[in-house]
């Protein structure tokens, strides 16, 4: 293979990530790093002022939507404008339109405000008293005789639950429309003549998916600033929550994939409680192979322990399976991932040192919360009550004792580096990517393990389709307890290389994952 075709095939195997741009602790997108382009909201800004259009696409199709929009739009365009902004099609662009010639324009052309605003969109606009088309419906007179609310909210909730999906059939119609008003004003300008035929004839374009996607991309930078700057989005999306109430399915819903899933469970539950009585055995057994120096008591203590811990949490996840479930999890498999990460970088940087400042660094910590302990009053007396059976350990970590005296408390960080660049150096850092920084969303709380695991969306498509709490809903995951399985196998393997052990726990741990596999396609669905 020739240089140039290396570098051609190193070029498309580029990976989405190495376009991002770093600026200190963030990573910029490209769009991004243009200037002047900023996002539009899709569903909270722009789909409230698409309803208009939406409601001549549902009741008229999509064939006859086009001509009617030009049509009457065309005669909006008579009276002129009060700004820089086109009557577009956009609910809050009616705004536009001077306040002098509206109620002689509806005299005037009673028939075309019946067929385009009246029919399709009049039930709602007297759910709205601010909306910017209210003109078009005041000049027309009183339309309440008849008036069915029922109707008019079943037919809200149909053209938003048609325009949610951005790049949906109605929505790029919608959008189109929109963009081709700007450039019927002079507002917008495209260089390429081709999709401007393809625009003469849409929706009967040659490639009416390439002609969306290019006017999707194009409308962002042309009409975004006056979206941004509309309110009717917000009057909308807040009047809502008035004219209907939230709902939400908090059910355990039995769709095929959560049949397939709970096959998948049942099975991986028995395999798994095996696979932990098995590895308990053999770690045992592999551990009294190794030969620890007892000279050098902080490696020995330091390296055993990490194990232990690992090998108990990684036991709690496969055999408790009130830890398969949602951001507890999440939270067990981020504490063993972060051992398995520290056990990694202490076993590469082999450091008698490190060992040493990482026990020294912990008893500065005992020590500091004995500190802790005498400034509250009451509280010294109430850690003695709870740990029963073991009362002296309060007094222990208070005491004034000549050690305490004589040791420093480390309030940093004791290694010197964060767990990431620790990763990197322990060669773990694929389980940091992959797992530490996935389940740190559950430790910290952050939206996106709050939305996952406690949050149901609101079923109301007139709601924004905002969260809900998820009151007693538990979700079980089998991620958790096979990335437990792979992290401890991992952080045996490392531990007992070190100690040149050929260990018979790995295998176990090895097997596990190897039944997961067969389980999960004997589970699957056969391919239709």
């Amino acid at each position: 293979m020739s240089r140039r075709d290396k570098d051609r095939k190193g070029k498309r195997e580029r990976k989405r990530i190495d376009h991002y741009k770093q600026s200190g602790k963030k990573l910029q997108p490209p769009l991004a790093t243009y200037p002047n382009i900023e996002l539009i909201d899709y569903h909270r800004q722009l789909l409230p002022q698409l309803l208009w259009l939406e409601s001549l696409i549902d009741l008229y199709g999509e064939e006859e939507f086009p001509r009617l929009v030009r049509r009457f739009l065309d005669l909006v365009d008579t009276l002129g404008i009060t700004g820089a902004e086109p009557v577009s099609g956009f609910v809050e662009s009616f705004a536009f339109v001077p306040e002098a010639p509206r109620q002689s324009f509806v005299d005037s052309n009673r028939r075309a405000v019946e067929v385009a605003v009246i029919e399709p969109f009049g039930a709602a606009l007297q759910l709205y008293s601010d909306c910017p088309m209210n003109w078009l419906l005041a000049s027309y007179g009183d339309t309440r005789v008849g008036f069915d609310l029922d109707s008019a909210v079943a037919s809200l909730k149909r053209w938003t639950t048609a325009l949610v999906d951005r790049t949906g059939a109605h929505s790029n119609m919608a959008r189109v429309m929109v963009f081709a008003r700007y450039l019927k004003a002079g507002k917008a300008r495209i260089p390429d003549r081709g999709l401007i035929d393809e625009l003469k004839v849409y929706p009967r374009c040659r490639d009416r998916g390439l002609t969306e996607s290019r006017i999707r991309a194009d409308s962002n930078a042309i009409f975004g600033q006056v979206v941004r700057g509309f309110t009717w989005g917000d009057a909308f999306w807040a009047t809502n929550g008035r004219i209907t109430m939230c709902s939400a399915r908090m059910g355990d819903e039995q769709d095929s994939a959560t049949q397939t899933q709970e096959r998948f469970l049942r099975t991986l539950i028995d395999h798994s409680d095996q696979a932990a009585d098995g590895f308990l055995t053999a770690i045992r057994a592999d551990h009294q192979k190794c030969i620890p120096d007892p000279s050098t008591f902080e490696k020995t203590s330091v390296l055993s322990g990490l194990l232990a811990r690992a090998s108990a949490l990684g036991l709690d996840v496969l055999r408790e399976r009130s830890l398969w479930v949602a951001e507890v999890g999440g939270i067990m498999l981020r504490c063993l991932c972060e051992t398995l990460i520290l056990l990694a970088w202490l076993l590469r940087k082999d450091d008698m040192a490190l060992y040493r400042r990482f026990v020294q660094y912990s008893l500065g910590q005992q020590d500091l919360y004995g500190l802790k302990l005498q400034d509250y009053e009451g509280y010294r007396e109430a850690f003695k009550a709870l740990y029963i059976g073991d009362d002296k350990l309060a007094d222990v970590m208070s005491e004034d004792s000549w050690d305490a005296q004589m040791r420093t408390i480390d309030l940093g960080n004791w290694a010197g580096i964060d767990t990431r660049k620790m990763a990197e150096q322990g060669g773990t850092k694929v389980y940091y990517d992959l797992v530490f920084s996935l389940c740190s969303a559950d430790v910290h709380s952050q939206f996106i393990s709050i939305a996952r695991w406690n949050m149901v969306p609101c079923t109301n498509p007139l709601h924004n389709y905002h969260l809900l709490p998820a009151w007693g809903r538990r979700s079980v995951n089998p991620f958790l307890p096979l990335s437990a399985c792979v992290l401890l196998k991992e952080a045996c393997h490392r531990f007992f290389e070190h100690y040149k052990v050929d260990a018979t726990c790995t295998r176990v741990l090895e097997s596990l994952l190897n039944d997961a596999s067969g389980i999960m396609l004997n589970a699957s669905p056969a391919p239709t």
